[in-house]
């Protein structure tokens, strides 16, 4: 659902340095490939839930990749969570407010919303129900 490319770059040293394509403040340093996309998702989540705290919406993937680049996919669940946040923000929709319109407690939907606590997609939905939206999944 959502794709971001990430431009790597060995040094010298034996790191790769990583870099969203899309979001220019997220960069990281691994030190083996095969911490690139866990690595890569730990610090967009960290990224998402800053943006979340200060009322700002998540950039969303728009630089098509390039021929070196590798593909971090979001999790569906998380993907749909920042539509979610985003959503809300466009539609200047505080968290309480869409508590109530769900009849859920303040609490339930400050877990909902963190990047780092796992949401039924269903429980999203109903979220995105609640400000009138609808979620459409697709498959490619």
């Amino acid at each position: 659902m959502l794709q971001y490319a990430l431009n790597l770059l060995r040094t010298d040293e034996g790191s790769i340095i990583i870099r969203f394509r899309d979001i220019s403040e997220i960069i990281l340093e691994v030190w083996s490939d095969d911490e690139i996309l866990s690595e890569a998702l730990n610090i967009f989540k960290g990224y998402a839930d800053f943006a979340r705290k200060d009322n700002e919406k998540i950039i969303l993937p728009k630089e098509k990749p390039q021929k070196d680049d590798l593909i971090l996919n979001i999790p569906i669940s998380l993907a749909a969570k920042i539509l979610l946040l985003n959503t809300m923000i466009e539609l200047k929709i505080k968290p309480v407010d869409l508590a109530r319109k769900m009849n859920v407690q303040a609490q339930d939907l400050t877990r909902l919303l963190s990047m780092y606590h796992y949401s039924k997609i269903d429980t999203i939905e109903l979220a995105l129900n609640a400000l009138g939206k609808k979620l459409a999944l697709s498959i490619a």
